[in-house]
């Protein structure tokens, strides 16, 4: 089977891991009211690869890896992946063929030339190049799965190799952009525990911002203009909590103690779908001042949320079907989306444009611009 995209591997891992969540005094409990519908603005964005098929299974051989998205800029890998078939898997000779910086709306691209035996699925723009995340399988670990990983530097000519390990998951290590600082988050395995450490570059070198003993990372990150929201598992303790910081720090920790479905950040809280039984679900603003929460009483569950640093976080329930959330006005609305997108249960995936902006995936084959008013 091809490997899942990024972003869908890590909800599907997100999904079946039972988290915990602390209730708090202060926190205010709302109704949510549904009843309002936003007609969203798409704008098709043209590729700049086209996705390949095998002649005989019509599989696709290849898929659009989005490394990172900005109000202007998308970073897509063009990954190759095994395909099976009823009597053999099929390995390409490479795992990925360059890597495309575009923007989107003005519709020019970068590539940097890059051919790679790994897996390259994050990346930001820094300096004259980009900082890319790459991973493969270690061949001599065989009773559990462990993948080196590398954070590089590329101008277009030179690679400069910024930091390497080893992790659990294949895409534990991630790299993003706060401001102008590219931060990254690794997970380093060493015999029975991992390390989890958040840093950042200063020119060509890695700063330590912090270092978490005994942890896995357990989604991917999320961030808004300044910053960055992920989940980190304790190995020992069987506890998750959110951390939340920016260049400087990690200022906001959050241990859970419910069935966690999927979390975000908007331009100033964390917003997480919480509970499992149907009297217990509902979301959760965590504001990043640690100010008063907020929660809003629901009867589904929500996944793949994703904030774009303003007053909207989307998501999608259990059939793709698009939802807004309006944490400040107490609003879950649906969305509506073109007809054709409609009839049939499509993949639905969302990335952070500018503010209440979002890059829009339908199964990861077509893109759009859409634009929430």
């Amino acid at each position: 089977m091809r490997n899942i995209v990024y972003k869908q591997a890590v909800c599907i891992i997100t999904i079946i891991i039972i988290l915990v969540f602390t209730a708090c005094s202060n926190t205010v409990v709302n109704e949510s009211n549904t009843s309002e519908t936003i007609n969203a603005k798409l704008t098709q964005i043209a590729m700049p690869f086209d996705l390949e098929e095998d002649s005989e299974t019509g599989e696709k051989l290849n898929m659009y890896t989005v490394c990172y998205s900005g109000k202007d800029i998308l970073i897509v890998a063009n990954v190759y992946d095994n395909i099976i078939n009823a009597t053999e898997i099929i390995y390409p000779e490479i795992r990925t063929n360059g890597i495309y910086v575009l923007d989107y709306r003005e519709n020019f691209y970068r590539l940097y030339d890059l051919k790679s035996e790994n897996l390259i699925y994050s990346a930001v723009p820094y300096k004259d190049g980009i900082v890319y995340v790459e991973s493969k399988i270690d061949e001599e670990y065989i009773e559990e799965p462990t993948y080196k990983w590398n954070i590089i530097y590329f101008d277009g000519k030179n690679q400069n190799i910024i930091d390497s390990g080893y992790s659990k998951n294949e895409t534990a290590t991630e790299v993003m952009l706060i401001g102008e600082t590219p931060v990254y988050v690794s997970e380093n395995k060493k015999e029975e525990s991992t390390t989890v450490s958040i840093k950042k570059m200063v020119d060509l070198n890695s700063e330590t911002i912090e270092s978490v003993d005994n942890a896995e990372k357990r989604s991917i990150a999320e961030i808004n203009e300044n910053s960055y929201l992920f989940t980190l598992y304790d190995q020992q303790n069987k506890k998750s909590t959110f951390f939340a910081g920016d260049e400087n720090e990690v200022y906001l920790r959050y241990q859970l103690d419910d069935v966690f479905n999927s979390c975000t950040l908007n331009e100033n809280c964390i917003v997480a779908s919480i509970g499992e039984e149907a009297n217990k679900v509902k979301i959760v603003a965590i504001p990043l001042d640690g100010s008063e929460e907020k929660e809003l009483r629901q009867t589904k569950r929500w996944w793949r949320m994703t904030g774009s640093s303003g007053k909207y976080c989307v998501a999608v329930d259990d059939n793709f079907n698009p939802y807004y959330i309006d944490i400040s006005n107490n609003i879950v609305g649906k969305i509506e989306l073109a007809d054709e997108m409609e009839n049939d249960i499509l993949i639905k995936s969302f990335y952070p444009a500018d503010k209440d902006n979002y890059i829009l995936s339908i199964n990861n084959e077509s893109f759009y611009i859409m634009r929430l008013d």
